[in-house]
Formats: C-alpha cells, sequence, structure tokens
C-alpha cells in the first residue's frame, strides 16, 4: 500500500523476486478533491427586520440541501432548500427571517458516492420598540393614550389593557 501525493497522478509500481526477475506496471490515477462542507454566516445574531444570509462552499458539482429548523424541543416544521449544483460558494437568504428565536442549519453534500455534513445556528432577535404618550392625565378626565411603535415588521396589531381588565 501507498499513498499519493495530492498532486501525483503517475504511478509505477515494480516487483523484484530473489532470483533478479523484475516486471514494471505503470498507472495513471485520477485523484479526487476531498469533499468539503463549510457553512458561513456573516454573523450569529440578527434583528427581525434584516436578512439571515448563509454562504455554502463545497465541490462544484455536489448536490447540497439545506434544512433550517427552530431549536425548540418537540415537533417543529423546518424548511428545506436543494441548491443549484454548478457553483460554489452560493449565498442564500434563510427563512424565518421574521420570527424571533434560535434556529439550526443543517448542510448535507453528496459528491462521488461521498457524503459530508456541517451544522450551524442563527438567532433573530426581537427589535420592536414601543412608546406611549399620555395626554390630560387629570382625575375624572378623558386621558389620550398614544403609542409609538418602531422596529420589527408592521403593519403593528395593538392591545390596549387597562387597569380594570377592559381590552381595547
Amino acid at each position: 500500500t501507498y499513498t499519493l501525493a495530492p498532486d501525483t497522478g503517475q504511478l509505477t509500481i515494480t516487483c523484484a523476486d530473489d532470483a533478479g526477475n523484475a516486471v514494471s506496471e505503470s498507472r495513471t490515477v485520477t485523484l479526487q478533491p476531498a469533499l468539503f462542507l463549510i457553512l458561513t454566516m456573516d454573523k450569529e445574531v440578527y434583528s427581525s427586520d434584516e436578512p439571515v444570509r448563509l454562504t455554502i462552499d463545497t465541490l462544484p458539482g455536489a448536490n447540497v440541501t439545506i434544512d433550517v429548523c427552530p431549536n425548540v424541543t418537540g415537533f417543529v416544521q423546518c424548511t428545506t432548500a436543494l441548491l443549484d449544483t454548478a457553483t460554489f460558494p452560493q449565498t442564500i437568504t434563510l427563512p424565518y427571517m421574521n420570527k424571533t428565536g434560535s434556529y439550526i442549519v443543517d448542510g448535507l453534500a453528496q459528491h462521488g458516492g461521498k457524503t459530508m455534513t456541517a451544522q450551524t445556528s442563527y438567532e433573530i432577535q426581537n427589535t420592536i420598540i414601543i412608546e406611549v404618550d399620555v395626554e390630560n392625565a387629570q382625575l375624572n378626565e378623558m386621558i389620550t393614550l398614544t403609542a409609538h411603535v418602531s422596529g420589527g415588521l408592521p403593519p403593528y396589531r395593538l392591545t390596549w389593557t387597562l387597569s380594570n381588565g377592559t381590552t381595547r
């Protein structure tokens, strides 16, 4: 057994016996590059209003599947993406960009009968900010409450729950 160097493509083996008889055999060996899969994100934590981008790198011609799942216990609905096998690296926008929580990204690459997996994760943080202005805060008078909302993804739905339990 002999291990070829990565750039070696021609191999000659010679065998000799005790009587000095020898024979040689030459072979051209086509060396396949080793399968790899690299998943890269530009950061680990995103706000709910920014795109989540994943860069996938592997061998050209590999079949790649990306699964994105919420990182919670129990049954979860995942999203699967099948990538174009022509060129790598590829950058894709991941789903679940608007929903706060933690997510796991599982990658699977297949090429030439070999399989490689990789995993990464990301988190979406809540970016909604609410401010309330109060006008005419006097006992037994009509009070005006005004909400100002920013961040997140509009349109917003506001629910007012008052101290007496009334919801508006």
